[in-house]
């Protein structure tokens, strides 16, 4: 069976984007959670929708967040993703350079920076 990741990257992907502060591209956000851009792109359609994510185009462009990171709900990712499966947490592979495993593992993960 098939498990939908979505909402786990999505946090995993906005954690990566707050502590980035700088407009990432989705081939830079796919290499974060080891996965596909068009992945990446798709799930980041329903975050602009609902005014979490924000794409800037040209040569500096990218997507970054649209508002603070503490003002972003769980529900506000969940209905932006169209309500996906919750149980399917968890990393789909372990990457023990990512920032945000790194601070997962020190309880730290807001300020990993």
């Amino acid at each position: 069976m098939k498990t939908n990741n979505s909402f786990s990257a999505t946090l995993h992907i906005l954690l990566h984007m707050q502590q980035m502060d700088k407009p990432l591209t989705s081939e830079q956000m796919a290499a974060f959670i080891e996965g596909n851009p068009a992945f990446i792109r798709k799930l980041l359609a329903g975050l602009r929708e609902n005014n979490i994510v924000c794409a800037t185009k040209g040569h500096h462009g990218g997507w970054r967040l649209c508002r603070p990171v503490d003002a972003i709900t769980l529900y506000d990712i969940y209905m932006a993703l169209g309500e996906p499966a919750l149980f399917a947490l968890g990393n789909r592979s372990e990457n023990p350079q990512c920032l945000v495993e790194q601070g997962g593992e020190s309880g730290d993960v807001g300020d990993a920076r």
